[in-house]
C-alpha cells in the first residue's frame, strides 16, 4: 500500500469517528433528560419519594424498639419496616418513583404511634424528577 492510499483512508476514519462522537455527545446530554423505562419523562430510576429519620424524642438516639412506617397514598398503601443499626437515626424510605399525597404514620412498640398528613412528592424540574421528601420523626414513649 502507498501512503495516498493509507492518507484519505485515516481522514474518512477521522470523519466518521468526529461524526460518531457528536452523535454519542448529543445522546449523552440528552440521556440525562431521557429514560425509556420511564416513558420519556425522564425521571430517575429508583428514587424513594419519602425518606423518613426516626429518633427517640426524649433521648434524640435510635428508639429501643424498630419502628414501621405506613404510607397511603388513596390508591396504594405500603408499610417499610425499620433495623436498629448503631444509635443513629433509623432511616425508613418509600414511595419509589411515585408522585402523590400521602399519609404516613409511624409505630414502634413501647411508643405512641404518630401519623404526618398531606406529605406531598411531586415532580419538577426541566426533567420533571421525583423531588423526594425527608421526614424527622420524633416517637415518643408510652406512658
Amino acid at each position: 500500500m502507498s501512503a495516498d492510499t493509507i492518507g484519505p483512508a485515516r481522514k474518512v476514519s477521522r470523519r466518521r469517528m468526529a461524526s460518531l462522537l457528536s452523535l454519542v455527545l448529543s445522546i449523552g446530554s440528552s440521556a440525562a433528560c431521557s429514560n425509556p423505562f420511564a416513558g420519556g419523562d425522564c425521571v430517575s430510576i429508583g428514587v424513594q419519594g419519602v425518606t423518613a429519620y426516626v429518633v427517640d424524642a426524649s433521648t434524640k438516639l435510635t428508639p429501643t424498639a424498630p419502628p414501621s412506617m405506613r404510607l397511603a397514598d388513596g390508591t396504594s398503601v405500603e408499610t417499610v419496616a425499620g433495623v436498629l443499626q448503631g444509635t443513629d437515626a433509623v432511616q425508613l424510605g418509600g414511595a419509589v418513583e411515585r408522585p402523590g399525597t400521602y399519609r404516613a404514620e409511624f409505630e414502634a412498640a413501647g411508643y405512641q404511634s404518630m401519623a404526618r398528613q398531606n406529605v406531598e412528592v411531586r415532580r419538577s424540574g426541566r426533567c420533571n424528577y421525583l423531588q423526594p421528601v425527608r421526614l424527622d420523626v420524633e416517637l415518643v414513649r408510652a406512658n
